[in-house]
């Protein structure tokens, strides 16, 4: 991954909500409907941390059972 990828992107001045409400097709998107694409990853996110929480408690007890 490049500098350029992990910036942020930015909507230029002129694709405001207008342009994107008109139905342009200049593929421009609010920051909101980018948001709600990705919210299974979001999801994702959580579940993959409530695991890795579960399964550290886990070493955690069963280092206790061991010493």
């Amino acid at each position: 991954m490049t500098k350029r990828d992990r910036r942020k992107r930015t909507l230029p001045a002129a694709a405001g909500t207008a342009s994107y409400a008109a139905g342009s097709a200049s593929g421009a998107l609010k920051r909101e409907d980018i948001a709600a694409d990705y919210t299974h990853i979001r999801s994702d996110l959580k579940r993959i941390g409530l695991l890795s929480v579960v399964l550290i408690a886990g070493l955690v007890v069963l280092s206790r059972f061991i010493h």
